[in-house]
């Protein structure tokens, strides 16, 4: 509703604008030939108001596009079934995600498939991008339902070790934030840490006893729900040095060991089970985890509460940004909340994007882009830096577009066989293509640009200021619109005419020009970013006179005009050149720059 009542605002205040412009060449036309006014004092006053009055219609038709909504660009890739688990790769250049029992790696640029491949005949729950620094090869880890366990050495995707764990009620397993160690809970509730090791590619570890009942005492609701109870290990933590590992148990405790002894060094009580995620500070002195629904709590290991986080939804998860200075807290709302780990202090959110639940999240390695699953199959790829609001500020409005497989309107698959990638590489069909391709700008769109003319004749240079509407919804990916254009073009050095109105001699006068143009064009976006190129045809009319410097307008001419220009435009900031034709000032070199407001829904 808002970028509605801002297009009729624009389109009412550029008409109040053309007007305007027509009144004052007008007055001053009469000006120069009947002499209304007496004496220079008199005119030049009038003048000056009717400058300010100028002025005052140019902010005025400005002022819709300066508090103006940002539109953001969110790709989503669209899979028949719910997504259960993704992750980047070491340089976010490529990412993983899984249904069912296949997992499919895309480029993280132009969304074309890698590889799919089966992993087994269970669901996978889990998957990661391993990498040694020292070696010049990536692995990617997968684990299914039944704690089965496999590397996959790439790009070959070549399964180096497959293991079978234990049977337990949930798949608890974790990576070690170097890739170097997995820690997987035993049927026994202990804890076993593998090594990965690169050259032998075999898996070889030691056991963690755990206690068979928490050592400190804590009568909270979930510590008396599981008192008559076996305490069971509900997830796994590594600190960023991989030297410590953390496990939240049902006994609400928290137990911490040290990778270089068999046995626990401290247990920490007050943790909610319900929320399976702890984390270790920077300097691995401190363990962050949920002691309520809503909030969290960081911890000594001597069990003193340090800081206290209070948020103001419920929790799903967390976890810490790659700075190692902000939590980063996923709520049942599907909202990113960030804090301050020093502070406490609330720094602001990233919104939802999508009713339905996230099943799973990764911030690439800069912790710059954010990669989001949901269980109706959608996959969003986000700038961090466009998608995050500071405290009480509403979103920007935003536009979804369909990366590749679902080339309808958002509610349906690509059958069998048609527009299926090929299976043994990056190639796309060209229905797939063309929703990356043919992805047009707004459906409607205000837009203003600035110019300059090189002429011809005796007029050398002209600047001009345009402002009109464009509609790409309906012909994609063509638009069309109607724009109208105010321009003053300067004479050359050596003018070779002299002018006479009403006994007045003038001299060097200025040329202006009210042109109204219908513009039809093609836009497209050839390179699955925000930059898109077009190739753009107008035609119109035009209305010039000639202004002498000190004020007035004499002499009136009407002409047909067309024009021809090709650009590029950055997150609807334009580029262009191009050539024009009027009978007045023939063929001209016109290049410039320009911006485009949404003005209503995509």
């Amino acid at each position: 509703m808002l970028n509605e009542f801002l297009f009729l605002f624009a389109a009412v205040a550029a008409s109040c604008f053309v007007i305007k412009m027509y009144k004052i060449v007008v007055y001053r036309y009469i000006d120069s030939i009947d002499k209304k006014w007496g004496g220079y004092n008199g005119k030049q006053s009038f003048i000056m108001e009717e400058k300010k009055r100028l002025l005052s219609a140019v902010l005025f038709l400005a002022l819709p596009f300066c508090i103006s909504s940002k539109e953001i660009d969110i790709p989503v890739i669209k899979i028949p079934s719910s997504v259960l688990a993704l992750d980047w790769n070491a340089d976010s250049s490529v990412f993983a995600y899984s249904e069912a029992n296949s997992v499919t790696i895309r480029d993280a640029d132009d969304f074309s498939k890698i590889k799919t491949f089966s992993v087994s005949e269970e669901n996978v729950q889990q998957l990661k991008f391993v990498a040694n620094k020292e070696k010049s090869f990536e692995q990617l880890v997968t684990v299914t339902d039944s704690s089965e366990l496999k590397i996959y050495r790439l790009p070959g995707i070549i399964n180096t070790i497959t293991r079978k764990f234990e049977d337990n009620d949930e798949c608890r397993i974790s990576f070690s934030k170097n890739g170097n160690y997995i820690a997987a809970v035993t049927s026994e509730n202990d804890i076993h840490v593998y090594l990965q090791l690169y050259i032998s590619n075999s898996l070889t570890g030691l056991t963690l006893r755990s206690p068979s009942s928490s050592t400190v005492e804590d009568e909270s609701e979930s510590n008396t729900e599981n008192k008559n109870k076996s305490v069971q290990i509900i997830s796994l933590a590594f600190d960023s040095f991989s030297k410590k590992i953390a496990a939240l148990r049902s006994d609400a405790s928290v137990v911490i060991w040290n990778m270089s002894s068999v046995e626990p060094v401290t247990v920490i009580a007050g943790a909610y089970t319900k929320i399976p995620c702890m984390e270790f500070t920077e300097d691995s002195a401190n363990i962050i985890f949920a002691s309520s629904e809503d909030t969290i709590e960081i911890k000594n290991f001597l069990g003193e509460t340090l800081k206290t986080i209070s948020c103001k939804d419920k929790i799903n998860s967390f976890r810490l940004a790659e700075d190692k200075k902000t939590l980063i807290v996923l709520t049942k709302k599907n909202q990113f909340r960030y804090y301050a780990l020093d502070s406490a202090e609330y720094l602001g959110y990233i919104p939802s994007w999508n009713k339905t639940a996230i099943t799973s999240y990764a911030f690439s390695s800069d912790s710059k882009k954010l990669l989001v699953g949901h269980e109706d199959g959608s996959i969003y790829i986000l700038n961090v830096k466009d998608v995050f609001y500071k405290p009480g500020k509403k979103p920007n409005l935003y536009r979804v577009y369909v990366a590749q497989e679902n080339v309808s309107s958002g509610t349906g698959y690509l059958p069998a066989g048609e527009g299926a990638e090929s299976s043994g590489g990056t190639a796309l069909s060209s229905s797939a293509e063309m929703v990356q391709a043919f992805r047009t700008r707004n459906a409607h769109s205000v837009e203003v640009r600035a110019d300059c003319s090189i002429l011809s004749g005796i007029y050398g240079v002209q600047g001009g200021l345009c402002a009109g509407y464009t509609n790409a919804g309906v012909l994609k990916p063509f638009y069309f619109g109607g724009l109208v254009r105010a321009a003053c073009a300067f004479p050359s050095q050596n003018f070779p005419y002299t002018y006479r109105s009403g006994g007045e001699v003038i001299a060097n006068p200025l040329l202006t020009s009210f042109s109204a143009v219908v513009p039809f064009g093609i836009s497209l976006f050839p390179f699955a970013s925000d930059v898109d190129v077009f190739a753009e045809l107008c035609a119109g009319i035009s209305v010039f006179s000639l202004v002498q410097p000190s004020g007035g307008a004499f002499g009136t001419y009407f002409s047909p005009c067309a024009g021809f220009c090709v650009g590029a435009a950055f997150k609807r900031i334009s580029f262009f050149a191009g050539l024009n034709w009027d009978s007045v000032t023939a063929f001209s070199l016109r290049f410039g720059a320009g911006y485009r407001f949404r003005a209503g829904a995509q």
